[in-house]
């Protein structure tokens, strides 16, 4: 069999999934850290950025009456959304970390 490049590349990124879903599974239930607070400005980062891009995108979609620019607004919009439960789950693990979690991730866990 003759790989490409393309073929490679693709295997390499299939193989580097599977040992993160394989990690992931063998980790379920361990012991694991509370986020730090920095943990909160990416997220807001993200949303603020995610939201100045779908306002342009809408803003220009509707302009050159562009389905495909709109689409991608929607999905900035969808992005926005993830961003701010990802930061509500942060925020709440932050202020209220499990038992046994140190509030500002300084020990891992018990």
């Amino acid at each position: 069999m003759d790989w490409s490049p393309r073929d490679v590349f693709a295997s390499g990124i299939v193989l580097l999934g599977l040992a993160i879903s394989a990690n992931a599974l063998r980790t379920i239930g361990a012991a694991t850290q509370a986020p730090a607070r920095l943990v909160v400005g990416p997220l807001i980062g993200s949303a603020l950025a995610k939201s100045l891009l779908s306002g342009v995108k809408f803003h220009h979609g509707k302009k050159i009456r562009s389905a495909a620019l709109l689409a991608d607004a929607w999905n900035d919009s969808v992005d926005i959304l993830s961003a701010l439960a990802a930061l509500v789950a942060a925020s709440f693990t932050i202020v209220a970390p499990p038992p046994g979690c140190a509030p500002r991730a300084t020990r891992p866990c018990n």
